[in-house]
């Protein structure tokens, strides 16, 4: 008791009388030194407690012992918890009192009281199953996820949650962990409040002092979806970037064979990299949906003959008229190409010349 820093205390119902001996002062404070009576040291527990202190003495009249946590008054006005635990005396002529033991509990209350606040705030889904896989306790965001109501998960099956294709794997890594030790991460799909399954991400550890499973879990499923996103992208991105290499070698080699010619090549090359530019420009805008017509034909003929006009416009060199044309996005760039060509024909012999 020394040791731990308890106080052992010896009360006789016969006379009221309460003797304590060890860490009184550490546990009680100068004010557990004057404590001889029950109701002194009744005084000293907290109001909130002191129901729950009597019903400990009458408990262990009926029982014959008792266990419990309060708390009391120290003279700095401050409160300590204490763990309280004793055993009935009896003689032949029946109850005598109590003796018991006190420490203070304090640090360690403490410490349970902010990782119960840290379970019950915490972001992640956090979980406590047993051996058999059954939720013992589950926190508040676990709770919105599977849109249960507290107290339903008690009981529940951790791994019948789990999207039926996986939950033969699931199950067989977390029992594997009462054997191997380890802790261990997976991924699985479970169900959500909607009836949807979605993905999440769970480290699990065995505690192999109380048989439990904890579980800590997170949903992963908008981080896979963005991941498989990115993957489809890249992809994406390598083919246009494939198509479009190839498309430039194409011109660059019908280029050469109508324009042999080093200065002629280079202007005639460079404006239908402009076009195919203008069009990739336009898809680019519209994330690859397609293109208006009346936008590529504009940023087409634009160095020709600046921005077309609607028809009946005065002094206009190009007139647009038609109703709105969206192209799907494999035709623009080709198309872009064959009006650069008529542009580029009219601005050498016809309506765009001079």
């Amino acid at each position: 008791v020394e040791a731990i820093g308890g106080v052992v205390y010896d009360y006789n119902a016969r006379d009221d009388r309460l003797v304590f001996s060890g860490a009184v002062e550490a546990v009680f404070g100068r004010a557990g030194l004057g404590v001889r009576v029950l109701g002194d040291w009744l005084d000293l527990v907290h109001p909130d407690d002191r129901e729950a202190a009597r019903a400990g003495d009458a408990a262990v009249q009926a029982l014959g012992q008792f266990d419990m946590m309060y708390r009391v008054r120290r003279d700095d006005g401050g409160w300590r918890w204490v763990h309280d635990c004793g055993v009935a005396r009896r003689d032949a002529r029946g109850f005598v009192g109590v003796v018991g033991v006190c420490t203070d509990v304090t640090a360690r209350r403490q410490a349970e009281d902010q990782a119960r606040s840290f379970f019950e705030h915490a972001g992640d889904m956090m979980v406590v199953m047993g051996a058999d896989g059954l939720i013992v306790r589950a926190n508040p965001a676990f709770l919105r996820f599977a849109g249960l109501a507290p107290g339903a998960e008690v009981g529940a099956s951790g791994v019948d949650l789990t999207h039926p294709d996986e939950r033969a794997d699931a199950a067989a890594r977390v029992f594997k962990l009462a054997t191997d030790g380890r802790v261990a991460t997976l991924t699985s799909r479970m169900r959500a409040a909607d009836g949807s399954y979605r993905w999440t991400q769970w480290t699990v550890a065995f505690d192999g002092a109380s048989g439990l499973y904890c579980c800590t879990g997170r949903d992963v499923t908008d981080a896979r979806e963005a991941e498989e996103r990115q993957r489809l992208l890249a992809r994406e991105l390598d083919h246009r970037v494939k198509n479009t290499l190839a498309a430039v070698s194409a011109v660059a080699d019908l280029t050469l064979d109508a324009t042999p010619e080093p200065a002629a090549f280079r202007d005639a090359f460079i404006g239908r990299l402009r076009a195919m530019s203008a069009g990739h420009a336009l898809l680019s805008g519209s994330r690859w949906r397609g293109a208006d017509l009346s936008g590529l034909l504009g940023a087409v003929l634009r160095p020709y003959a600046g921005e077309p006009a609607p028809a009946g416009t005065a002094g206009a060199r190009v007139e647009v008229d038609g109703p709105a044309v969206s192209l799907p996005a494999p035709c623009v760039q080709p198309l872009a190409l064959a009006l650069h060509e008529l542009a580029t024909n009219a601005g050498k012999h016809g309506a765009l010349r001079g």
